[in-house]
């Protein structure tokens, strides 16, 4: 095919067929029946209140609901045998539901919901085509979905981009063109632009009978290489020259600006090149046969083949003038095609297979027999019948987490988060029976901001997100309410005082000795932000040939007591309910970074231990840390940093490079209060790394 046009025409015709087929190609997917429906349907969710757009909505490809059911669901509005499952009120309903998640969780939120309130996918894929609609689809709400967080684009701004661009024209870049779906048993369908230095074991070339040459839109500005000034690339713009120049037009006999025939045989001539280039290319992709299709039909003599075929003789008396010769060629070529019946085409095929090399070239006449229906081949069929396993699996090899091995039920399912090593902050409450310093009565600035893993998980974007020394930017506040939105939470509410709280915890002093030591000194360079690690737990095997457990997890920390861990957290740890550990363990640090050629981990907690200061004391933040036992998780997460660093700095040494921990507990911290609330610090000793390092890495453990 020439044009992307022609092929989703083929392609519709291969459908009707139930022939599946893929487009290869540059057409974009905002000129698709999908994107079409998709705007009706946002149009739905944006004005709920608006029966005309929901009607429409429903009656869409998308949604899939006929004009009967659509008639019975206005009879019955609360639904009912005539309505079937879901009635016009519970319809309405359901897109006032759908604005509320776009306007307060997002556009995915809100895209996912509709997949799953209206069964979507499973309706589109029942389908003849429905793999490239689903694909169109998905592919559509991706790009709604980037634009809304590039651009922090609203419900209604986003509905007036999806809009702008299903009208405009030039749609070439690669984020919208159309995406291949599934080719197992289809037809390609490419464009011979697309096709070039590719090779296929068939082809068919459907359309090399078109003999157009300039379209009416070619033809009120043309563009061509004028051989009297050096082949260069000219532009005739013909009676508008006046308008543009002010300066008079002259015109030929025939009511022509002047010369304007001449430019359009240059181009006309220049077209029957290109055509003659691709017909080339066209034939020269199939590696064991290659069908062409040629019909006698209106401008036939200017297709490529129609030229090659039928163009008669060629005589040796030709202008030398090029647009003059590519004139004489055409004439003669019309006026030898126009002599010629149907036979006489026939004739002139037929002496060209005759004269072909061992019949390499073969002849078929097409009739109006219509074809018989495609049935697809019949896969082999495939003995499903289960067989007996009789391996005895060992239930101790599996990938963790540090929140696997808090999990008090060994045999249950973890959350995918848990297996993907995100740690969930908890909510502790304040501990009124700890005594709290006068000085420390002050209220902390997120006393009311919502407390659970939502908030944490906010938090957590946002400080991923941002360059530490800029958040009082106004992009800084940009992007705070972006994330706040994201969550699920009132920008409106929120976003000043979050982004004024956030700002303060980035200015906390994080060390009693090094005033210069703070989150906003600590550039984009020095940082790594959700640094993951999955590292193998060698065979799971202590030096006895035991598997890790909590009793000798709590015996490498009995062994190695330190000041900022409580003397009694090992027998917390034996109280730890994981199986036996064996394989790999996994997680992500929330920051890495380095200060003055040492190298420290940082994890942000949001956790809510009391609406002052003083209960972010460190006697309360030690207890919080005991009680969801993330003592464990930084000295796991010290190992991983620990191993990084061995691999990653020449001449690595803990002592010299493995600066420690902090845990930053976002509520308790101010620039005004330094590293007295809110900042737990802790640079665990050489040995006890050591010791649990060789613990997880089934290497004798230092006594």
């Amino acid at each position: 095919m020439r044009t992307n046009k022609q092929a989703l025409t083929l392609q519709g015709e291969l459908r009707d067929r139930q022939i599946p087929s893929v487009l290869h190609g540059t057409a974009s997917v905002f000129n698709t029946a999908e994107a079409v429906d998709l705007r009706l349907v946002l149009h739905a969710v944006l004005e709920p209140r608006r029966v005309s757009a929901v009607r429409s909505a429903l009656a869409s490809d998308l949604l899939g609901v006929g004009a009967a059911e659509l008639a019975q669901l206005v009879e019955a509005p609360q639904g009912g045998p005539m309505a079937g499952a879901m009635g016009w009120d519970q319809r309405l309903e359901s897109f006032h539901s759908l604005r509320t998640v776009w306007e307060e969780r997002g556009f995915v939120q809100m895209f996912r919901q509709l997949l799953n309130d209206y069964t979507i996918q499973d309706r589109v894929l029942s389908r003849v085509g429905g793999e490239r609609s689903l694909t169109n689809l998905l592919h559509l709400a991706e790009l709604l979905h980037r634009t809304a967080s590039q651009e922090q684009l609203g419900p209604e701004g986003l509905y007036r981009w999806l809009e702008q661009q299903l009208t405009d024209d030039d749609q070439a870049a690669d984020p919208v063109q159309l995406r291949l779906e599934s080719d197992h048993q289809a037809l390609q369908l490419i464009t011979i632009h697309k096709s070039k230095g590719l090779e296929f074991p068939v082809v068919f070339c459907p359309y090399l009978w078109d003999g157009n040459l300039l379209r009416d839109s070619d033809k009120t500005y043309i563009r061509f290489h004028d051989p009297d000034h050096d082949e260069r690339l000219t532009l005739d713009v013909g009676s508008d020259y006046q308008k543009l120049s002010g300066a008079d037009v002259s015109w030929d006999d025939d009511g022509t600006p002047a010369g304007r025939a001449r430019s359009e045989e240059l181009a006309q001539h220049e077209c029957q090149a290109e055509n003659a280039r691709l017909l080339y290319v066209a034939l020269t992709r199939a590696r064991h046969h290659c069908t062409v299709y040629f019909a006698q039909v209106k401008e036939g003599e200017t297709s490529p083949v129609g030229h090659l075929l039928l163009g008669g003789q060629e005589p040796d008396s030709l202008d030398e003038d090029p647009a003059q010769r590519s004139r004489q060629r055409l004439a003669l070529t019309k006026a030898h095609i126009a002599t010629m019946e149907p036979e006489d085409v026939l004739d002139a095929m037929e002496d060209l297979v005759d004269d072909a090399l061992d019949g390499l070239i073969g002849l078929e006449v097409i009739d109006d027999t219509p074809a018989p229906a495609y049935t697809p081949e019949r896969e082999q069929e495939i003995d499903l019948a289960p067989r007996e396993l009789s391996l005895a699996l060992d239930w101790n090899w599996r990938t963790t987490s540090y929140s696997g091995l808090l999990s008090s039920q060994p045999h249950a399912a973890l959350p995918q988060t848990e297996l993907d090593g995100v740690d969930r902050d908890a909510v502790v409450e304040e501990a009124d029976a700890l005594p709290r310093p006068k000085e420390s009565s002050e209220q902390i600035p997120l006393h009311a901001f919502p407390k659970g893993a939502r908030c944490g998980n906010c938090l957590h974007k946002i400080l991923e997100l941002t360059d530490f020394a800029t958040l009082n930017e106004p992009d800084g506040l940009d992007m705070v309410r972006t994330q706040l939105r994201a969550y699920g939470f009132k920008a409106k509410t929120w976003a000043d005082s979050l982004r004024g709280a956030l700002a303060g915890a980035l200015a906390t002093q994080l060390d009693q000795n090094d005033e210069a030591l703070r989150l906003d000194a600590i550039s984009r360079d020095q940082r790594l932000d959700e640094l993951g690690f999955v590292f193998p737990v060698a065979g799971g095997l202590s030096r006895d040939g035991e598997h890790v457990t909590p009793a000798r997890l709590a015996a490498v920390f009995a062994n190695h007591a330190s000041d900022p861990v409580p003397s009694d957290y090992a027998a917390r740890l034996e109280t730890l309910a994981f199986r036996p550990l064996q394989g790999f363990l996994g997680g992500f640090i929330d920051l890495t970074f380095e200060w003055q050629g040492r190298y420290y981990l940082a994890d942000y907690k949001s956790n809510f231990l009391g609406a002052t200061f003083g209960a972010y004391a460190h006697e309360h933040m030690q207890r919080a840390m005991a009680e969801h036992h993330y003592f464990l998780q930084y000295h796991l997460y010290s190992v991983a940093l620990h191993r990084y660093l061995r691999w990653r700095v020449k001449d690595y040494s803990y002592e010299n490079h493995f600066g420690g921990v902090y845990y930053l507990f976002l509520r308790g911290m101010s620039a005004a209060t330094g590293p007295s609330f809110g900042v737990f610090r802790d640079r665990p000793d050489q040995d006890l790394i050591e010791a649990l390092d060789a613990l997880l890495g089934g290497v004798p453990c230092p006594s």
